[in-house]
């Protein structure tokens, strides 16, 4: 991801070269969310219509990451002598 790049723009390009964006936003969900989430998200994604919010949001959590591979991972453990490096 270059420093230009938000974070969902990086999980739309992954996810198109994964070959799992149709281009199509046909398929419609209704859902009720928590405003205060969904104004942070919308924050923190620089977006304000909410189909673009849960898009990218959707996007973001589904595309592939080494760490979110790593974190479920289930013989992923840290060694017992781990120090966070601050």
């Amino acid at each position: 991801m270059s420093a230009t790049q938000a974070p969902h723009q990086a999980a739309l390009a992954a996810l198109r070269l994964a070959g799992a964006v149709t281009g199509a936003r046909s398929q419609r969900i209704s859902v009720r969310v928590d405003p205060g989430v969904m104004r942070a998200a919308a924050a923190r994604l620089g977006l304000t219509n909410p189909s673009d919010v849960v898009n990218a949001s959707l996007a973001v959590a589904a595309a592939p990451d080494r760490f979110k591979a790593w974190w479920t991972d289930a013989e992923a453990t840290l060694p017992d002598d781990f120090e966070l490096a601050v």
